[in-house]
């Protein structure tokens, strides 16, 4: 990505499994039944996320989300352009403005019966900040935390 080279399906599926296991499957325990037990309410993971297959892997590929700890994601619906102004901002990162083509073109947008995607609309002249706030609000809403 640094050389503004995109990583392809095979390049992702070892490191998706790993942060499912890391974050999913490792971050709970079992009752006196067997019956896995969340360690810790939330935890937070950024990543792209961007087919379909990429978010089951995460999920677990549990169709149903009886995972034991469940993953919930947010999906970020911003125009391309805004994607670009915002990469040619961002200073010191590894992946330039180069490589949001290629990721727009890869994308999957969620499928209606992704019930566990919250969708946060980026509008043209939203700052960050603003973006942040408003993925705050609608997780916490989303997630019943208030």
């Amino acid at each position: 990505m640094a050389r503004n080279e995109p990583l392809t399906d095979e390049d992702r599926a070892a490191w998706l499994d790993a942060l499912h296991e890391r974050v999913v499957v490792s971050s709970t325990d079992a009752d006196a039944d067997g019956v896995p037990v969340p360690r810790l309410p939330h935890r937070v993971v950024t990543c792209s996320a961007l087919k379909r297959r990429y978010r089951d892997a995460l999920r677990g590929g549990d169709p149903v989300r009886t995972a034991p700890a469940r993953v919930r994601f947010v999906f970020l619906d911003v125009h391309e352009e805004v994607l670009r102004q915002r990469a040619r901002e961002r200073k010191g990162h590894f992946a330039g403005e180069g490589l949001v083509k290629s990721q727009v073109e890869a994308l999957e947008r969620p499928g209606e019966d992704e019930e566990d995607v919250i969708i946060v609309r980026v509008e043209n002249g939203e700052g960050v900040g603003e973006t942040e706030r408003e993925v705050l609000n609608r997780v916490v809403q989303q997630m019943g935390l208030e």
